[in-house]
């Protein structure tokens, strides 16, 4: 099973999705 492989991407691409849409969550260059 790939939970975890797949957890961190769907969450890697929410965050970076959140923060290129609402507000910038991370910091990143």
């Amino acid at each position: 099973k790939d939970a975890n492989g797949n957890s961190f991407a769907t969450r890697l691409s929410n965050i970076f999705v959140i923060g290129n849409g609402n507000k910038p969550w991370i910091s990143l260059p």
